[in-house]
């Protein structure tokens, strides 16, 4: 198959993921929606914090939960544009879909350092539209493609591991990695694949003092950040590390990591398969590459990942982006790998397609079923139902956020965890709904909550009804009001 053959199918796939995405955001940008998933919210609650002069609130105080195992250089980004602009929906937008881009052309850049043509090497960084992923983060907020971007750029920019390079173009590469890190502590698969590289070039003391500047800075940083939070940064992270992850999930992580990738994103489980096929076929001494090394590195730490709870796609972006450039390494070879290639792209553009049908269910159609409101609704909804200084817990915090309240709830998982697990502010949570102490809930459903693990006699077991009533929905959302005593 010819490059301009493969060229034409890359196009068409891309126009297809595009017209998708373009289908996607008129739904839901265009009535003004806020955000649809509970991590977006989050990731919103933590930056309007950020944006109030709160870097990381504590885990339990008078005035709400905290509890998160996020890294903050995405979420203070966040807050200062949202101090700067305003309207968290519309900055996270913009600051979403820039990291995507930013990320696609970190890809396009390795892609031409590794021989690719750039009229092919761009046309295969934008396949990263084509997957479900994005489509779903064209209604959500996430830092991945940021870390990603931020860890691929460093890669790109800092040379050839045998020791070629320029002194500004690796202090440059050395900050993105670090920035790396603080946005997700899981991108270190760049940094990581380089050190490797070095130690098999047998460059023992480069590879040392690379180790070195990454790792003693990251260190000051890591504990000025938390010396800055006033000791909340630590707090946070102890408070939701484990995530409720038990030994039973933990064991399961390949049967978790194959049903992301290859059945709810089957766009990135054919890139990952013919990524493992061009490393099964690359060249002897391909392991001093930092880009083979680099794949390794993410599908190990993508697994890794799979063993905690309450992980999603938005864990597979590095891996679709790693993928990306060591697949598209393939248009650099010869026919049969160009063939490979071909056959992917159009499978891709087959699952695309299909999203038009009638019996697919892509993103869109999930997110019409679950009838996001928009952000006039959710005001209209306050207005009407809860008084300006009422102590309302939502499990959504874009919801207060959106009425311009402050969320008492950071995080509904890490709350569901800590009721489960018996955790002050588990504890604290049920004595308040035992004492009708919230003005107003808004939650999924009634008994969407676990129960604590010795529920006093009559006491909060997982169920709202005996306290609180049922008096409103606004989308999927069911707001429940105190009984009388």
């Amino acid at each position: 198959m010819g490059q301009r053959t493969i060229r034409l199918i890359l196009i068409a796939v891309v126009a297809l993921a595009l017209a998708e995405g373009a289908r996607f955001a008129l739904w839901d940008w265009g009535p003004g929606r806020s955000f649809d998933g509970s991590t977006s919210g989050v990731w919103t609650a933590l930056a309007v914090d950020v944006a109030n002069g709160v870097f990381y609130r504590p885990v339990l105080a008078g005035d709400g939960y905290g509890g998160t195992r996020y890294f903050p250089l995405f979420f203070a980004l966040y807050g200062a544009l949202i101090a700067l602009f305003g309207h968290p929906t519309a900055v996270g937008l913009a600051l979403m879909q820039g990291s995507v881009l930013v990320m696609a052309a970190a890809i396009a850049a390795l892609l031409i350092r590794r021989g690719v043509a750039p009229g092919l090497a761009v046309p295969v960084a934008l396949l990263t539209y084509a997957t479900s992923v994005w489509q779903q983060y064209l209604t959500d907020v996430n830092t991945d493609y940021f870390a990603a971007a931020l860890s691929l750029w460093g890669l790109a920019l800092y040379g050839d591991p045998a020791g070629r390079g320029t002194p500004t173009r690796r202090g440059i590469a050395m900050a993105l990695f670090l920035a790396a890190f603080f946005a997700k502590y899981t991108a270190l698969y760049a940094p990581g694949a380089l050190f490797l590289s070095m130690l098999f070039h047998g460059r023992l003391r480069a590879a040392a003092r690379f180790a070195a500047i990454l790792i003693g800075p990251a260190v000051v940083i890591g504990l000025g950040l938390n010396a800055v939070s006033g000791g909340r940064m630590a707090e946070n992270f102890a408070a939701a590390a484990a995530a409720g992850t038990g030994i039973g999930h933990a064991l399961g992580f390949p049967v978790w990591f194959a049903r992301e990738i290859f059945v709810y994103n089957p766009a990135i489980g054919i890139t990952f398969a013919l990524a493992v096929w061009a490393c099964a076929r690359g060249r002897a001494g391909q392991w001093r590459d930092p880009v083979p090394l680099m794949f390794v590195l993410v599908t190990l730490a993508t697994m890794a990942v799979f063993t905690s709870r309450g992980i999603g796609g938005n864990h597979a972006i590095p891996l679709h982006a790693v993928s990306l450039v060591v697949a598209g390494g393939l248009l650099a070879g010869g026919a049969r790998d160009r063939l490979a290639f071909g056959a992917a792209a159009l499978a891709l553009g087959a699952l695309l397609a299909g999203a038009w049908l009638p019996f697919f269910n892509p993103p869109i159609r999930a997110a019409q079923a679950r009838n996001n409101p928009t952000l006039a609704e959710i005001r209209a909804f306050h207005d009407r139902h809860i008084p300006p200084g009422a102590v309302y817990l939502s499990v959504q915090p874009m919801l207060p956020i959106a009425a311009g309240r402050r969320p008492f709830l950071l995080d509904d998982f890490n709350l569901a965890n800590f009721i489960a697990e018996g955790h002050p502010v588990g504890r604290d949570f049920a004595a308040r709904v035992e004492a009708r102490a919230f003005d107003a809930l808004l939650v999924r459903s009634a008994t969407s909550l676990p129960a604590p693990p010795d529920p006093a006699p009559g006491g909060f077991a997982g169920d709202l009804r005996p306290f609180y009533r049922e008096a409103a929905w606004l989308g999927p959302y069911l707001l429940m009001l105190p009984k009388a005593r």
